[in-house]
């Protein structure tokens, strides 16, 4: 059975939906919210909190038919998210791009600096790269340095969002 990794929208009456996504994974979706961590002052005291960097979208790899059953369980809590002028065609993303990027949010030591598409915009264009090496090994992404000198590999989920996470030159290999 194929699984195809859909992105899904959540309404704007209900943002926290942590039982229902572990409700998924127990069907055997996948699912993935990718978050940031923000410093805020709360009560007096600097605390580090974990908020989604797209507040009413996540990503969940399933057969279409599995997904689709589960999300008729939700009623309307949960929905599909359709591609602008095209009729009834789901959003999806390939599986290779969305593997990439959830590898390298996953295995980055530092707090992650997420990207909407429309910042990446504004990054200059970088050179095709892949990791040879480290925990990143084989993600493919787009080398930039960001801020200073810091060298970073950026992946993106195209037309969504983008993580630049560290890596170390020697792992890069330029694809050409």
């Amino acid at each position: 059975m194929e699984t195809t990794w859909f992105v899904l929208q959540i309404t704007k009456r209900h943002q926290s939906i942590t039982t229902e996504m572990e409700a998924m994974e127990a069907v055997g979706i996948k699912v993935f919210r990718p978050m940031t961590n923000r410093t805020m002052k709360i009560h007096g005291k600097l605390v580090q909190k974990s908020f989604p960097v797209l507040s009413n979208l996540f990503f969940a790899r399933g057969s279409e038919d599995t997904v689709a059953n589960f999300l008729a369980t939700t009623y309307g809590l949960i929905q599909f998210k359709y591609m602008r002028g095209g009729y009834m065609k789901k959003m999806t993303v390939p599986s290779e791009q969305m593997d990439n990027f959830i590898k390298a949010v996953e295995n980055d030591s530092r707090p992650h600096y997420l990207v909407t598409a429309e910042e990446l915009a504004c990054l200059e264009e970088g050179t095709p790269v892949k990791i040879v090496g480290g925990p990143l090994e084989g993600v493919e992404g787009t080398f930039a340095r960001l801020e200073g000198s810091m060298q970073s590999l950026v992946v993106e989920v195209p037309g969504f969002l983008a993580a630049a996470v560290s890596v170390k030159t020697e792992d890069v290999q330029i694809i050409k």
